[in-house]
This record gives C-alpha cells, structure tokens and sequence, in this order.
C-alpha cells in the first residue's frame, strides 16, 4: 500500500513539474528503476484490492438476483400475489423459496389479510420443496382470531400446516375490544400462546395464553387492583393467575400497598373470584398495615381472597425473586 502511494506521489509530482521531470531525466535509469520496484511492490496489494471489489460486485449482483418483483400476478405457495409484489428469495430463479413479501395491495394469507409476509423456511431433502412452518405476517386491518382481536400494522406470529393452512396463531399485539376476566385490555398488550407453565414437579399447568401489559402508561384493572405484568389465560379464556406489580396504590383490607409493589395472583377453580394475593413492596417502600407493623421492602404478604391478612413471610419464601442492581464502578 505504502509502495503505491509513494508511484502514485511520484507519477502526479512527474506531471504536474516540470523540474521534477528534469531531475529524473538526468537519473533516467535510476528513475525506471524505482518506479519498476515501486510497481513490483504494490503489485500483491492492487491484486488483492482488485479481488476484493470483483467479489463485492459478485455478492452484489447475486443478492440482486434475489430480489424480484413481480411483472404479473403469480400464485405462489398457495397465496395469490399481485403484480408489483417484491419477493426476497432464498434460491435465485425458485418463486417457491421466497422468504418475505412485499405487497403492494393487502392480500389474504391464512386467514389474514395482510400487507407483508415472512417465512421461516426448510428444504425437503427428499424432493427439494420449500416449506414454512412459521410466518410472520403485518396485519392490514384489526383481525379476530379465537375469540381475541389483533391490532392492524403490528406483527401477527402463526404456524402452519404443509399445505399453507393456518395451526395456530403464537402471538400478536392486541387492538382494542380484548377482555380478561370481564376488564378491558389497553390496546398494545402482546398476546402469546403457551403450552402450559412447567413447574418444578413435573406439573404442567392450564394456560394457554398470556397476556402481556407492559407499557408504563397501561394497566389492566382487576378486583380494585391497576395492573401490569403478566396474565395466563386458560382455553376457554378464563383468567388463572397474575404475576407483575401495582400501577396505582392499592388498598385490600388492611394493607395499604404503593405503586410499584409486586403482585401475584391465584383465581379460584372456576376462574372468578381471587382465591389468593401475595405483595412485596418495591425497594426503598412499605406496605402500611392498620393496626399493625409495617411490611418493608424484602417481605412479602400473604391474603386471602377476600382480603384476610395470612402471613408474612420472605420474598424467597412467596415466590419473588428480584434482580440485584448492577453497580458501575465510579458510579
């Protein structure tokens, strides 16, 4: 590299001066000389430099290869495309390999009329045929789907069957119109699906969704109680048990909990009424007790569903586990 910029210094001083070109006119052979060893020298660089540009032209080229627009509507593994729809593939000249699509029109896939769609793909090895067995799809429209609706323009996870048949979405944001257990969801809470909570003694349990509220600004308001976190759902949508913290101070007999405590729930049997509660204040609060001491950060409470103060106990012993704070040194 260094070899080439002192030719190149030299080839352009040599142009541009004249009484340069007269010193090397004098030294005429010491002149050739170096430029010769100059050139031999940066020789292995402007080849490997070369290389380097003919293999980022070939990718070039080879990506552009795999990305097509349709010139006329084509059915594609099942879906009906549009002319104008930009397919990213998978193998060059293979419609069938496509991994995401762009529509310039929503078009119905599974079910759902949508605006994009994404495959997660494998190949037979059999017969060298493409298949999906997820998709991701970007919804034009708020959409229904077993009871729940899903928000337009927001990603909606499914998987699906050999022919392209829908099997069962896996999570969606939900639009507005979603109850749990008789409260309405803020729209933007995430669905997902689940195949039961393992617990540690090989017991599985009966939820099947779980939803989601996360956003500072949302709560779900259950029993009296503003909450965030996360709530599991069996399959005849009937609410089984919560676990996050307050979004507003609660009051539940006794015990006076503020924002920010962390909450777990137990329903009874049939999915109704609060069976059981646990709280554990957040670090640096208290929980205020009528008549009693208060319950700091560290302990946690136990109450029946209808408020009856159990016990209280340590956060391990409840169930609450809680991050230790990372420290930056300095800091």
């Amino acid at each position: 590299m260094l070899a080439l910029l002192v030719l190149l210094a030299g080839l352009i001083t040599l142009t541009v001066s004249a009484r340069f070109r007269g010193r090397c006119g004098k030294r005429k052979g010491l002149s050739i000389g170096v430029g010769a060893l100059l050139t031999l020298l940066a020789t292995p660089y402007m080849a490997y430099q070369f290389t380097g540009v003919m293999a980022l032209i070939q990718a070039g080229q080879k990506q552009a290869a795999l990305h097509v627009v349709l010139d006329r509507p084509a059915q594609v593994q099942g879906i009906g495309m549009p002319a104008g729809t930009r397919l990213l593939l998978k193998e060059k000249d293979r419609l069938a390999s496509f991994v995401s699509a762009d529509f310039p029109r929503p078009v119905t896939v599974a079910g759902f009329v949508t605006e994009t769609v994404s495959r997660a793909l494998y190949v037979n090895a059999n017969d060298r045929h493409y298949h999906a067995e997820r998709i991701t799809l970007t919804l034009a429209g708020d959409q229904d789907w077993g009871g729940w609706r899903c928000r337009a323009g927001t990603p909606l996870k499914a998987e699906i069957g050999d022919e392209g048949q829908l099997k069962t979405v896996t999570s969606c944001v939900l639009a507005q119109g979603n109850t749990v257990a008789g409260a309405a969801v803020p729209a933007g809470a995430t669905l997902r699906a689940s195949t039961g909570t393992m617990y540690t003694s090989g017991r599985r349990g009966d939820d099947r969704w779980i939803v989601r509220v996360e956003h500072r600004q949302s709560r779900l308001t259950l029993f009296g109680a503003a909450l965030r976190g996360s709530f599991y759902v069996d399959g005849e949508r009937r609410l089984l048990r919560v676990r996050g913290d307050l979004a507003a101070p609660f009051t539940l007999a006794p015990m006076h909990y503020p924002a920010g405590t962390a909450v777990r729930l137990r329903l009874d049997s049939h999915g109704g009424e609060p069976a059981q509660w646990w709280f554990s204040p957040g670090r640096g609060t208290v929980a205020r007790r009528d008549g009693g001491d208060d319950v700091a950060s560290g302990q946690a409470v136990e109450q029946a569903g209808g408020g009856a103060v159990r016990q209280v106990l340590s956060n391990d012993q409840a169930g609450f586990f809680r991050a230790l704070p990372v420290r930056v040194p300095g800091s």
